[in-house]
């Protein structure tokens, strides 16, 4: 019983930050996921972008980082250009529009960390980070395996 409610405690967790993502960014018609590849992005400075980056850093599957740009693409906060010598490959470039957003985005991200994080040591955050993160490693591991 003791893991389910874990599972389902950080189910809730991830609900409750969709929604509050959702309408706090409901003004410029993105989703939670599309700000935080946006932000991800912005932190990349003038490097190439590319989608293999994105999964790389972030673990989400390659379809669904798919489908977040093309929702962002269809926004018209990036573009994306074909890499010569490699046709699969795409450069993500990041539009006049989506520097506008900026600002919200980041913002929106820093009051959502600091409700998350309210109350919570430092202490508390670096175990609570540590154990995610071990949790994260473990259901990668196990996958792997099975595989």
């Amino acid at each position: 019983m003791y893991e389910s409610n874990i599972i389902w405690l950080l189910k809730q967790l991830n609900i409750s930050l969709d929604q509050y993502g959702r309408e706090e960014m409901k003004d410029e018609d993105i989703t939670p996921s599309q700000g935080w590849v946006l932000n991800y992005l912005f932190s990349c400075g003038e490097q190439a972008k590319y989608a293999t980056d994105i999964h790389a850093e972030s673990g989400i599957s390659r379809a669904a980082i798919s489908s977040i740009l093309k929702g962002l693409k269809k926004g018209g906060y990036i573009e994306m250009r074909a890499v010569s010598g490699d046709d699969r490959k795409k450069g993500i470039t990041l539009t006049a529009k989506a520097y506008r957003a900026r600002e919200m985005i980041e913002s929106v991200l820093k009051r959502q960390m600091e409700r998350l994080c309210s109350g919570l040591s430092g202490e508390e955050l670096e175990l609570f980070t540590y154990t995610l993160n071990r949790m994260i490693s473990n259901i990668k591991t196990d996958c792997v395996k099975e595989e």
